[in-house]
């Protein structure tokens, strides 16, 4: 479940898992649904733990709130490291 700026929740098997929000200043929401969703089944697929999904699903989804297009802001995965970048220029 997205939780917007509380980041996001499951409940698996009866078990609950939480994620943390990406912090962002927020452009525009479109496409930031899909965008989780994408990045949770990407990662079921992978066959990684619900802790990983979350968080990709969370960074996902965050990257699409960035850009004021609809799909254009998602990352590459090489890419998800940017969130938390503190230089406006990666080298």
């Amino acid at each position: 479940i997205k939780l917007g700026p509380d980041g996001a929740y499951a409940l698996v098997d009866g078990v609950e898992y939480n994620a943390a929000a990406a912090p962002i200043q927020v452009l525009n929401t479109v496409g930031a649904g899909d965008g989780f969703v994408g990045g949770y089944l990407a990662e079921l697929l992978r066959n990684r733990k619900v802790s990983e999904r979350l968080t990709t699903a969370v960074t996902v989804g965050a990257f699409a709130c960035l850009n004021l297009g609809d799909w254009e802001g998602y990352p590459r995965r090489n890419e998800f490291g940017l969130l938390d970048a503190s230089e406006p220029v990666m080298r």
